[in-house]
């Protein structure tokens, strides 16, 4: 440690020896004196001081007299002291020299940004072009070293008149803002060739070493460090070679400003963006990304505005990037100290490095600020600092190179051994392939017998003569054990008859639990014992089938739901589940995060739309209203429900990669080619792409043999119907049953007439008749569920208020949103004395309509 900062002490004296500021000689109100001045003992003066300042004039370059609008600090930007940035001036300064003075040469710097110097009258130098307007002037900022003739001097005096006319329109800088120097023209010509000596020593370093990295990146691609530094590297190397007295210009004369200018500031902004990127590409682990992406906001829109804004833009961005580059310094001081924490190679001395590039930085921030005068120096602390990286990197290569050695000393151990080591691996290895036989035998023993308890469970027990139930299963995991060729997965396929309210239904139910092979065949296993009891339950003890279609289907859903509830979230099942009624077709059930349901009918096929499936069973908080859908099947009607493995195959691109088919309506097509014949759709499967997960079918086929249902005659008193219907728009009550009543003794009952007929008496309150005709109302139309309600209605106004009860619970399970039945079954079971449960559903029905007249006037 003690020689390295040996050699930084040694790097900043050989720097700093460079220059002497010694201020002996002051500027008062445009004059200085030298008449006291031995330009061989001091090699040069800095022009500092208050200088005769003209706003918006170009003076004679003739003007002898020290009168003007102000004085003006040099160095010093205008519009620091109240002056526009963009405009013109003068500047005026007399200097006394000392008589017999040598040969003198002035050292300009950058002028922002045109400018011409007369001295003593005459003009001497001119960068771009001095003008009064933007269009009258042309921008070009270059450092120059100025030799005075000695006969420039006025004939009665050592006087030197210095005239300077200056023009901004395009810099976001202006003036005089850089150090102007004097001094003897050998000692300026000496400092200025030891300068461009050590920036060309500077510049090489920089681009050799980044080439160097560059090349170690495009041999070893996985670390991107050396990438990272080579850039580094060069962009500060350009920057350098831009700005440093102007190198650029000086090489590349005809070179637009522009152009130079740019290099300039995007080397700035961009620097510090990659030099960060190096960092974290060196201690990955201490990295936060977090506050990556926030300092790289700080580098990043400037560069863009170098490239496609004007330089009047792009350098007012300069603020954001010397915050980014002090917030920049904080958080790599942080990476570092961290990295030294956790041991990590070269932390130790890359912080080191890294303070000397801090303090170079610094340095050119307040340099560009202009609190300093002294000369660039990022070049030379990354020179410095590239020097620590090579230690670093040697230091690297000699680990690796050890590494290298110690493993091939293990190597040549190793295969003078190697004979014996594979005698030992191989017994290891046949011990250990037959403990996973072993383990094998069990594992395919444990899925036999959980196949063996599935089989009885995925079975099709149902018996309809006009609903036929078909099953096809393929289950993804497929084994075999001893002499048994076998098959388990998660999908279940049930179907049994069941009988509710004196009437056959077919029930029938599509699982899928979640989990592969033998987690998915446990779900399966407990799903299909839970719905067999169910459906037992019906079928021997007899204590559900007084209930609707909808309240047991609802029943049986909410039974395997808080079962699988149990499992904590670990065990979900989604499923179509469904009732048929045998005789008239019609369809109940409930989707739990299933794929649709494919109605197949006169050869086309079609999703059932189903609004809102319900969440899997077993989802944890699960508490969505269940909605109960219905759907009348025609005769000849194909009902065909799937698991989602009939989605989910495994489809090869072009290109060789597979991917998983997003496509869910291809089943269409799959179903309409083969006829709805379910083998036929597994193949048809196959052929698109592979099987990915576990694929079951169920189909449900209905046919009543005539294809009309039982009760389903023609109304050919079609024009008598349409009088009929005029009569209850007029609300004729009377005349309409009287006009309905002949036609039903003339042409006897039908499906229209009845339903006219009910509606009739009913708004006509004469419930009586209208109770009549409940049963065949309930048989016929039981799929509409307007009709319930309003048979709901009647038996409330003729005070059966339970059977009223079941029937608007039939309809809120269909449609839990019906607010005009909400309403009615709050009044039903407020009549039975049953508050809690009125006041529960005129809530539902609040948010769902609280703006309701009838829901307003109630008080619950």
């Amino acid at each position: 440690m003690k020689r390295w900062i040996s050699i930084l002490v040694f790097l900043s004296l050989f720097h700093c020896g460079k220059y002497e500021h010694i201020p002996v000689f002051k500027i008062q109100n445009g004059f200085l004196d030298l008449s006291a001045w031995n330009p061989n003992k001091v090699n040069a003066l800095e022009l500092n001081g208050d200088w005769l300042f003209y706003w918006e004039k170009f003076v004679s370059p003739n003007n002898q007299t020290i009168k003007s609008d102000a004085f003006i600090p040099v160095p010093g930007e205008w519009q620091n002291f109240g002056y526009p940035v963009f405009g013109y001036a003068s500047y005026q300064l007399f200097i006394k020299l000392p008589k017999d003075s040598p040969s003198l040469s002035l050292d300009l710097k950058s002028i922002a940004c045109s400018y011409e110097l007369y001295i003593n009258g005459e003009l001497v130098a001119q960068e771009g072009k001095v003008g009064k307007s933007e269009t009258g002037s042309t921008p070009l900022l270059r450092h120059r070293i100025l030799k005075i003739k000695s006969e420039r001097l006025l004939e009665d005096d050592s006087t030197l008149n210095l005239i300077f006319y200056v023009s901004n329109f395009q810099y976001y800088r202006s003036g005089l803002w850089d150090t102007i120097r004097l001094g003897t023209t050998e000692s300026i010509e000496k400092e200025q060739k030891q300068k461009f000596v050590l920036d060309i020593v500077v510049l090489s370093s920089l681009f050799i070493m980044g080439l160097y990295h560059l090349g170690l990146y495009l041999n070893r691609r996985k670390d991107k460090s050396p990438l990272y530094f080579a850039l580094f590297c060069i962009v500060v190397g350009l920057r350098t070679f831009s700005i440093n007295e102007r190198l650029i210009l000086e090489t590349f004369p005809d070179i637009p400003f522009i152009v130079a200018l740019k290099l300039e500031y995007f080397g700035y902004y961009a620097s510090g963006f990659i030099f960060l990127k190096f960092v974290e590409s060196l201690f990955p682990m201490e990295v936060s990304k977090k506050v990556s992406v926030i300092l790289s906001l700080f580098f990043i829109p400037p560069c863009l505005l170098v490239i496609f804004t004007p330089m009047g833009v792009f350098g007012q961005a300069v603020i954001f990037a010397e915050i980014g580059i002090t917030l920049g310094i904080l958080y790599v001081s942080k990476i570092l100290i961290f990295a030294i924490r956790n041991k990590r190679m070269g932390a130790r001395l890359f912080l080191l490095g890294f303070v000397i590039i801090a303090i170079s930085a610094i340095h050119d921030i307040l340099k560009g600020e202009a609190i300093f005068y002294t000369p660039y120096i990022l070049g030379y602390g990354l020179l410095t600092f590239i020097i620590f990286q090579a230690t670093i990197l040697s230091r690297k290569f000699a680990a690796a190179f050890t590494k290298s050695e110690e493993l091939t000393n293990e190597l040549k151990v190793f295969s003078e051994r190697l004979e014996v080591k594979v005698e030992e691996r191989t017994f290891e290895l046949n011990a250990i392939l037959e403990t996973v036989q072993e383990l094998k035998n069990q594992q395919d023993g444990d899925y036999f017998l959980t196949s063996l308890l599935l089989r009885p469970l995925n079975s099709n027990k149902s018996k309809g003569e006009l609903v036929k139930v078909d099953f096809f299963s393929s289950q993804k995991k497929k084994f075999q054990f001893k002499e048994w060729k076998e098959e388990i997965g998660g999908d279940l396929c049930m179907a049994n008859n069941i009988i509710l309210k004196d009437r056959s239904y077919t029930v029938f139910v599509n699982a899928d639990a979640m989990g592969k092979s033998l987690q998915g065949a446990s779900g399966a296993l407990v799903f299909g014992s839970v719905f067999e009891s169910i459906i037992n339950r019906n079928i021997i003890a007899r204590t559900t089938r007084h209930l609707f279609p909808e309240k047991w289907i609802k029943d049986a859903f909410v039974e395997l739901h808080h079962v699988f509830e149990t499992f904590d979230g670990s065990m979900l099942v989604s499923l179509v589940l469904g009732l048929i009624d045998d005789q008239s077709g019609l369809l109940y059930l409930i989707n739990a995060d299933h794929p649709p349901a494919i109605l197949f009918r006169d050869g086309k096929a079609s999703f059932l739309n189903i609004q809102k499936p319900l969440r899997k069973l077993g989802t944890l908080g699960a508490n969505e209203k269940i909605r109960i859908f219905t759907f009348q099947l025609s005769s000849k009607d194909v009902i065909i429900f799937g698991s989602d493995g009939r989605d989910d195959l495994l489809i090869t691109n072009e290109d060789g990669t597979e991917m998983v088919n997003e496509n869910d309506s291809l089943i269409l097509n799959h179903v309409e080619r083969t006829n709805g014949d379910l083998e036929r759709i597994y193949s048809e499967l196959l052929s698109f792409g592979k099987q990915y997960d576990d694929i079951t079918f169920i189909k449900v086929s209905f046919n009543n043999g005539d294809g009309e249902l039982a009760n389903d005659a023609e109304d050919r008193e079609e024009p008598n119907l349409e009088f009929a219907r005029e009569l209850m728009k007029e609300e004729k009550w009377s005349d309409a049953i009287s006009q309905l009543e002949s036609l039903t003794t003339q042409h006897g009952k039908s499906k229209e007439t009845n339903k006219l007929l009910f509606y009739s008496y009913l708004r006509n309150r004469d419930f009586h008749r209208a109770k009549r005709l409940t049963d065949e109302m309930l048989d016929s139309f039981q799929d509409e569920t307007e009709v319930l309600f309003q048979i709901s209605y009647l038996f409330k106004k003729i005070g059966d208020y339970n059977l009223a009860c079941d029937l608007g619970e039939r309809v809120k399970l269909r449609e839990p949103e019906h607010i005009r039945n909400l309403i009615l079954l709050s009044d039903l079971y407020n009549l039975l004395g049953n508050e809690a449960r009125a006041n529960q559903i005129i809530d539902e029905a609040k948010k769902i309509e609280p703006n309701h007249p009838n829901i307003i006037k109630r008080k619950y």
